[in-house]
């Protein structure tokens, strides 16, 4: 799964802003950007009304606790592939590369790389929504374990949450944001410095593996 991740979030921050697929005439570039925050709420609904359920089930019957564990192993898995699929619609049929690369970038300083996070914001908005709503669901796991698990505190959503993002910022956020340095770097420095150009795109990369320890 880490490697689907990778490999999704590297499709959306490579091609350069020309590259990228358009939105269709019917859709527009308003309609882009509605369908693709749309498609994540979406994500996260069906995720909530399976935590929900799952927690309904627990609670009524504590002891299927082991058949919800595998319902919650499948939901989460569900949620992450429907996830994939949205948000590549998004980025491949519905043009979303497109309007976060070129109308939302152009009206951001140009200093400012922002293309990339603008691009991956929809989906990394979607996965840290779902890990705030499964929360309940572990929570009501831990709860169900016995007196004596009961006993010991559980997680916060703010700790649960971020315990997600900083394992998965060790196996895939840093590789794309390595590329994300790597592109955007060279583009702040002016025109004609080819040289300081390429030293800038080497030692970003460096520069973000340094500070990695103290983020992570």
């Amino acid at each position: 799964m880490p490697f689907l991740l990778l490999l999704l979030l590297t499709l959306a921050c490579l091609p350069d802003p020309q590259d990228r697929t358009h939105p269709p005439d019917w859709l527009g570039d308003r309609g882009s950007m509605v369908v693709t925050w749309a498609s994540m709420i979406a994500v996260a609904a069906i995720a909530w009304g399976a935590s929900w359920r799952l927690r309904r089930k627990l609670a009524a019957n504590p002891s299927c606790r082991e058949e919800v564990l595998r319902r919650y192993a499948s939901a989460r898995f569900c949620n992450v592939i429907l996830l994939f699929i949205a948000f590549g619609l998004d980025l491949f049929a519905f043009g979303w590369g497109y309007v976060a690369s070129e109308p939302l970038a152009k009206e951001m300083p140009a200093w400012l790389p922002v293309i990339e996070v603008l691009i991956l914001a929809p989906f990394l908005a979607g996965l840290i929504l779902s890990w705030a709503i499964f929360y309940e669901m572990e929570r009501a796991l831990h709860a169900s374990n016995g007196p004596e698990e009961d006993a010991r505190p559980f997680w916060t959503r703010r700790t649960y949450v971020w315990f997600h993002i900083r394992q998965n910022a060790a196996i895939v956020f840093v590789p794309v944001l390595l590329l994300i340095m790597v592109k955007n770097v060279p583009r702040l420095l002016p025109e004609g410095s080819e040289r300081w150009q390429e030293i800038a795109a080497v030692l970003a990369p460096v520069g973000v593996l340094a500070v990695m320890p103290w983020i992570l």
